[in-house]
């Protein structure tokens, strides 16, 4: 049961480890040892050399499916989708059957977990998620929730300012989506030139701005926290940018598959493309990157959403929004960033800056610690197919491709 890593740099933040090169022995699940270098008998040897050992994955954002929509995904193949993409947190939305709007549903989600896997739920800011009555924050906070949301959908003017409210009275943060639907009800993409040749309907940077500019302004009444999901555009960026800067209590991140394309991507509708928010232009998915950049987006989600074939397999007007992301969300990420930010930073944006706005301590790679390890090659390369796919639903513009870079976890 020991493995021997030999010879990696160490991406083991708060220790004397850190971006050192190092090996590293596990045994049965522990981190046993760490040394310049390392002699163990009977050990399975893993080479190590140019690449990064790094404590592994939080994503603030991912729906699983269970309970209620198994036929999508199941607690199971969650978290073996998320094992198998780095992942070992997770924050899990609360838009199931039943919502998770109370300390049992709480519960629910936490049942399985253990010392090296962690659903994290979201509680609902509103009870059944119907933006009327708000949920009982105090109560799902003290059964584990670390934070509230609605997930995409809107949340009225009083019922966001009273959730602020609240969760500032129990130390959380208000989780949004950084959208606005009814400002361009029944859009499908990108409002631009792509669209209008393509003859569908495109929402502009408004259904994200106004959202964000109201939002703000509620915050900064009522001094609590906010975090904004899936941040898209330019003038998205600018406005939390100069939020930060005025002293505000605020987080944003951008999913994964942002950075990786555009609204041009879409022309041959394919409906694996299909997401909410839309891919953006240029200049958007630019800013979006200057903004991991400068520190302005905190984090890279995976926004995980599990879909059944027959939810995609139709007319793109008719086939829903999102993408199965688990497995794919750091190597596309670390693929479109490897020339903007360095390895270390990328990290940052899935492990440490997350494990923050989420109000969680950092995996502790050290001695004597559970494994909860990802080994990124850089120089490898992770084919996309049904033979090695881990979640229950498929829907992913990825298959019969391959991505730069591997990851191996040891958990």
């Amino acid at each position: 049961m020991k493995t021997l890593i030999t010879q990696a740099t160490l991406f083991a933040p708060g220790t004397k480890h850190h971006l050192k090169v190092r090996d590293v022995e596990l045994n049965n699940g522990v981190i046993t040892a760490i040394d310049k270098s390392l002699a163990s008998p009977k050990a399975t040897i893993v080479n190590g050399k140019g690449c990064f050992l790094s404590i592994a994955f939080t994503d603030l954002r991912a729906e699983i499916g269970e309970p209620g929509l198994e036929h999508r995904e199941t607690q199971k193949s969650a978290m073996q989708a998320a094992k198998a993409g780095g992942y070992t947190r997770v924050a899990v939305m609360p838009n199931l059957v039943p919502i998770t709007d109370n300390q049992a549903a709480v519960a629910f989600i936490q049942r399985n977990n253990n010392e090296h896997f962690e659903f994290l739920p979201l509680g609902s800011i509103s009870e059944n998620m119907e933006g009327k009555q708000l949920a009982g924050f105090f109560e799902m906070k003290k059964a584990g929730a670390v934070g509230y949301s609605e997930n995409n959908k809107n949340v009225s003017t009083e019922l966001m300012m009273r959730a602020l409210e609240y969760a500032k009275q129990t130390h959380s943060r208000v989780f949004t989506a950084a959208n606005d639907k009814s400002v361009h009800p029944n859009a499908l993409m990108h409002e631009g030139i792509t669209s209008t040749a393509m003859g569908v309907k495109g929402a502009s940077e408004l259904s994200e701005t106004i959202r964000i500019q109201r939002d703000l302004s509620l915050l900064k009444y009522t001094q609590s926290k906010l975090h904004f999901y899936s941040v898209s555009t330019a003038k998205g960026v600018d406005l939390i940018r100069k939020a930060k800067k005025e002293g505000l209590d605020v987080t944003c991140s951008v999913a994964a598959h942002q950075l990786c394309f555009l609204d041009t991507d879409l022309k041959n509708f394919d409906s694996h493309k299909k997401v909410w928010p839309p891919f953006r232009g240029n200049e958007d998915k630019l800013a979006l990157i200057k903004g991991l950049q400068d520190g302005t987006i905190n984090a890279i989600e995976s926004q995980h959403t599990p879909i059944e074939i027959e939810g995609k397999e139709l007319e793109f007007e008719d086939a829903q929004f999102g993408i199965s992301s688990f497995q794919t969300a750091f190597l596309s990420a670390a693929k479109a960033l490897e020339d903007k930010l360095d390895t270390a930073q990328i990290l940052e944006k899935f492990t440490t800056e997350p494990a923050k706005v989420l109000g969680l301590n950092d995996v502790i790679f050290d001695v004597g610690n559970p494994a909860r390890l990802v080994l990124f090659n850089p120089k490898g390369e992770t084919p996309i197919s049904s033979t090695t796919w881990k979640s229950k639903s498929k829907n992913t513009p990825y298959f019969g491709q391959s991505l730069a870079g591997s990851v191996s976890v040891f958990f």
